[in-house]
């Protein structure tokens, strides 16, 4: 998951990118998501905002972590669906003792 506020905004747009093609509409729809501006979208993107407050701090690393498990959980199954499957160990001990 990325950590870096830029490639936090670049990621989110990225997650847009099938719903609104359009740029401006992309930016727009990120800007909602976080409860902030378009305005505010470009900054980061551009570079200009490197230090984002709390609240839009706590707001990126939540809509990130939304788009950002289901790619991890997709390269999961990819992963085990090329190795042949997913193993499991498993280890059992009794701690009964007879009479």
């Amino acid at each position: 998951m990325p950590t870096d506020p830029q490639a936090m905004m670049e990621e989110l747009m990225r997650a847009e990118k099938k719903a609104h093609p359009d740029l401006t509409a992309r930016k727009n729809a990120v800007a909602a998501r976080l409860g902030t501006t378009k305005r505010t979208v470009e900054r980061y993107l551009g570079g200009k905002l490197k230090r984002p407050q709390h609240a839009m701090r706590e707001a990126l690393e939540r809509e990130v972590a939304k788009t950002w498990q289901p790619i991890v959980r997709n390269r999961a199954r990819r992963a085990a669906a090329a190795s042949g499957g997913i193993t499991v160990d498993t280890r059992a001990r009794s701690a009964t003792t007879r009479p």
